[in-house]
């Protein structure tokens, strides 16, 4: 009850931030947007959505256009603000928000999933974003089935906990706070803490 207005309040802004487009950006302004900006909108309004609070299906169909327009139709990948430079990222990205906006049956989110599938073992070490890419792909994985969750859970766990350093955190390129906070999110994935996320 003592967030509810709140949360309120701050769906109000997400809904009229969006763009004419149907996604998002940095600032809470209906200007331009990028497929970044708007997986972390989409998670935050499903996650109010699942806590009670009223966002309106227009707004995520809106969504599903924007991300639809970002994925190109040659590799299946996802680009930053269209379908151009498809990356690992910025593809992980595409998926889950098709997923958050109940499109898990899409055959864009399985042209999506081919190319995460297919991408180099890099997605596992390092690379651009290795933190933030990781923190989507598991999620796609984890919806995808145990035939895809299983193997890239391992590996990447695996990663994960050859660079965890000797006091419990680690720090990889974005700092202490980022990194560990966002490692445990990464390797919490199969306990399900989080509602939003279940199957």
């Amino acid at each position: 009850p003592d967030v509810r207005n709140p949360l309120k309040r701050a769906v109000a802004i997400t809904i009229h931030s969006q763009n004419h487009q149907g996604g998002w950006r940095y600032n809470p302004e209906p200007r331009d947007a990028d497929i970044s900006m708007t997986v972390m909108q989409t998670v935050a309004l499903n996650s109010a959505k699942e806590a009670g609070i009223s966002v309106p299906d227009k707004t995520l169909q809106n969504a599903v256009k924007y991300v639809l327009y970002c994925q190109d139709e040659t590799s299946g990948g996802f680009g930053y603000s269209g379908p151009s430079g498809p990356g690992y990222a910025r593809s992980a990205a595409g998926v889950m928000s098709l997923i958050m906006c109940g499109q898990r049956d899409h055959p864009a989110v399985e042209r999506g999933r081919k190319f995460l599938r297919s991408y180099p073992e890099q997605k596992f070490t390092g690379g651009s974003h290795f933190l933030y890419a990781n923190y989507y792909a598991i999620q796609c994985m984890y919806q995808s089935g145990k035939d895809d969750f299983n193997p890239y859970y391992e590996k990447i766990s695996q990663s994960l906990l050859t660079k965890q350093r000797s006091n419990g955190s680690w720090s990889i390129k974005e700092g202490e706070t980022y990194s560990t906070a966002m490692a445990i999110l990464i390797l919490g994935v199969p306990y399900r803490f989080l509602p939003i996320y279940q199957r």
